[in-house]
């Protein structure tokens, strides 16, 4: 009986060692690895830039005076605002009033005269005409008038011309007078005056800058790798510390040459100005802003993050052909947070191993799952 009991319990080992050793050998002889594959497909990386500038107008206008003399009066003061055409300073006029006053007495002048000459020789005409009929009657013949009409008019041209002289006086005399006015070119706010009453100025001296604060933009920098994706015309978002809300914008110009930047000598910088579309009380030329523009590459193949594994310097992917992982060796572009651009190694159309494991080696076979 013990010794039936003894060989049941062997049968039963060894039935167990068989079932442990067929288990591994299959696994041992399976070498196919479980993989997700995709087909490769072109695509565009987007990505988020961001460029750190200073708001400034767009308008900024420096006024100059055209008339030489003393100020006389000084209409605004720094910070006031103004529109076009409002008087900003006043130069004495004491001469030029003088002046003025004295051509205007002469040209009344002139004027009297040539009336109360007309009126005696419309006196001397008749009294000529009429001898001259007496003449006439008398004798037969009698002086023509012509030679006394003709004399009258070549008087009445010399007092024309004084007329005329005094007029071209006068006019001349109100524009030095109107250029004793300086007038603001520009609406705006001043935000700068560089002389004061009482002060003797020459003609062209700087007296006022006047700011447009209702069109405001921004100068900021791309580093040179961005540059070539930015155009005139693309969307930003514009914040900052010295503001609360964020604004929209677009950019109106790039400049068509780089320059070493402020931060890093060794590397350059491609200055960029963007419009901001709508001005707000609380954007102040001066406030430091941050320009937020998003730009796509142009199309290459891309594949996800996970795709890609790294020996050493050297980038590569698996790709999947016949059923079998082939270790790819792939040349990288742009990425964002999921996908990558693969400048070089694949072609659309093929396919690649998502998220290789470990077990995915070259040549090994896999199992798409």
């Amino acid at each position: 009986m013990l010794r039936k009991a003894l060989w049941g319990a062997l049968v039963i080992v060894l039935l167990v060692v068989a079932v442990l050793v067929t288990s591994v050998f299959f696994s041992k002889g399976s070498t196919a690895a479980a993989v997700k594959v995709a087909t490769t497909q072109e695509g565009s990386i987007t990505k988020e830039v961001f460029a750190n500038g200073k708001i400034e107008s767009k308008v900024i206008k420096e006024h100059f005076v055209t008339s030489g003399g003393f100020i006389e009066k000084i209409h605004v003061k720094k910070g006031d605002l103004v529109r076009k055409g409002q008087e900003l300073l006043t130069l004495s006029t004491t001469d030029l009033d003088a002046k003025l006053k004295q051509e205007k007495h002469q040209l009344q002048l002139n004027l009297a005269e040539k009336e109360k000459f007309l009126n005696d020789q419309e006196k001397v005409r008749k009294q000529t005409l009429e001898t001259a009929k007496k003449e006439m009657n008398e004798t037969g013949s009698a002086a023509s008038l012509e030679t006394f009409d003709e004399n009258s008019a070549a008087d009445v041209e010399l007092y024309d011309l004084k007329i005329q002289d005094a007029e071209s006086n006068i006019d001349d005399i109100r524009k030095k007078l109107e250029k004793n006015r300086l007038l603001a070119d520009i609406d705006g706010i001043v935000t700068g005056i560089s002389v004061k009453e009482g002060q003797e100025i020459t003609t062209g001296t700087s007296s006022f800058m006047i700011t447009n604060v209702s069109q405001l933009q921004i100068k900021a920098n791309l580093a040179e790798n961005d540059a070539n994706l930015a155009k005139v015309g693309m969307k930003v978002k514009v914040t900052g510390d010295a503001f609360t809300n964020s604004y929209a914008g677009s950019i109106s110009y790039i400049s068509p040459v780089a320059v070493a930047s402020e931060l890093d000598a060794k590397e350059s910088v491609v200055e960029f100005t963007v419009d901001l579309e709508q001005p707000s009380p609380e954007l102040r030329p001066g406030y430091k802003a941050t320009v937020q523009i998003t730009m796509a590459n142009s199309s290459h193949i891309i594949v996800p993050l996970g795709a890609v594994k790294r020996d050493g310097q050297q980038s590569y992917v698996f790709k999947v052909v016949a059923n079998k992982a082939v270790r790819t060796n792939v040349k990288l572009g742009e990425e964002n947070d999921e996908f990558i651009e693969v400048l070089e190694g694949l072609q659309a159309g093929e396919q690649f191993i998502e998220a290789p494991s470990a077990d995915v080696k070259d040549g090994v076979q896999v199992d798409i799952q």
